[in-house]
C-alpha cells in the first residue's frame, strides 16, 4: 500500500492496493501517478474510479489516453440504427440517413458501403465533395446504390429524418436549416442545435450490452472496455467482434438522460405526418 504495488491480472486489469481513493488522495495519487507514466498505454477507469475527479485530472495532466467509448461508436451505427428502427417501428430498409463528414476515412468509407447496403437511401453532406465523388460511383457501379453529395446548407439538412454527425463542429452544424423532428446521432461532437424549433432527438450518448458477456463488465462500464479491446485492429476485425458476440445498444442518451421510446415515437409520428 506504501509504494502503490498493484495487482495486473492476465486480462490486463489493474487492482490497486487502496480500498478507498478518496482517503489520503494526494498521497495515493502521488504513487499512481508514478506507476501510470511508467505504463504509457490507454487507460479505462472502473466505474468506482470514474467518479473520482482528481483520479482523472492526474490522467490528464499526464496526458494518457483515457477511454471513454467515444471512437467505438463509429462502428456501431449500425446497431443504433437498428435501435432506434425497434423504437419507432419503423423498417430499417426504408431509411433515409444523412452523414455529415468533413474528413473521408478508410473506415467511414468501409462504414458507409456498409450502411448503403442496409437502408433505403443514403446522402453525404460534405465541405470536400471532391473527396467523394470515388465513393459515390462505387456505391452506384457496384452496388446500384444512388448516394447524393451535397454541401447545400439550406435544403440537404431540411427533410434528412436520421442525422448522423462525424465530425461537424457546433458553429459549421448550426449553418444548416435542420429538420426541426430529425433524429440527430452525434456522439463525437456533442454538439448544440440552436434552432429554437428544434424539437427533434439529439443523441450525445449510447450505452451497450453484449451476449458473450466480460467479467469485467460489473466493474467497469461495457463500451470502455470494448474500445479498449478494439485498439489496434481493423474494421472488419472490429465488426466481426460485434457481430459475434452480439454486441447491441441497449440505451441512447441525450443531454437530459436516457431517450425513452416515447420520444420516439412522438417524433416518428411528427416526421410521418410531414412527409
Amino acid at each position: 500500500m506504501l509504494f502503490c504495488i498493484m495487482t495486473v491480472h492476465e486480462n490486463g486489469v489493474c487492482v490497486l492496493p487502496y480500498y478507498n481513493l478518496e482517503c489520503f488522495c494526494s498521497v495515493k495519487l502521488f504513487f499512481l501517478k508514478k506507476i501510470l507514466a511508467k505504463i504509457n498505454l490507454p487507460i479505462v477507469l472502473s466505474n468506482y474510479l470514474e467518479g473520482i475527479e482528481e483520479c482523472k485530472k492526474v490522467i490528464w495532466r499526464l496526458n494518457l489516453n483515457l477511454l471513454e467509448g467515444g471512437s467505438l461508436s463509429n462502428y456501431l451505427i449500425p446497431e443504433m440504427i437498428d435501435y432506434i428502427c425497434k423504437m419507432t417501428k419503423e423498417e430499417k430498409e426504408k431509411q433515409e440517413i444523412t452523414l455529415l463528414i468533413q474528413n473521408q476515412t478508410t473506415e467511414l468509407t468501409k462504414l458507409v458501403v456498409e450502411l448503403a447496403k442496409q437502408i433505403k437511401r443514403i446522402q453525404i453532406v460534405t465541405t470536400k465533395i471532391g473527396q467523394f465523388k470515388k465513393l459515390e460511383n462505387k456505391l452506384e457501379d457496384d452496388f446500384g446504390i444512388y448516394c447524393q453529395i451535397t454541401n447545400n446548407k439550406r435544403k440537404s439538412l431540411s427533410k434528412s429524418r436520421i442525422i448522423i454527425n462525424f465530425d461537424y463542429a457546433e458553429e459549421q452544424l448550426n449553418e444548416f436549416t435542420i429538420n426541426p423532428n430529425a433524429i440527430v446521432i452525434d456522439i463525437n461532437m456533442k454538439t448544440s442545435i440552436y434552432a429554437k424549433a428544434f424539437c427533434g432527438i439529439h443523441i450525445h450518448d449510447y450505452e451497450i450490452k453484449q451476449e458473450i458477456s466480460q467479467v469485467v463488465d460489473k466493474v467497469f462500464e461495457s463500451k470502455k472496455v470494448y474500445e479498449g479491446r478494439m485498439m489496434g485492429k481493423t474494421y472488419e476485425q472490429i465488426r466481426n467482434m460485434i457481430e459475434e458476440e452480439k454486441v447491441r445498444i441497449v440505451n441512447l442518451i441525450g443531454k437530459k438522460g436516457i431517450i425513452h421510446r416515447e420520444e420516439y415515437i412522438r417524433t416518428s409520428n411528427k416526421l410521418t405526418k410531414n412527409t
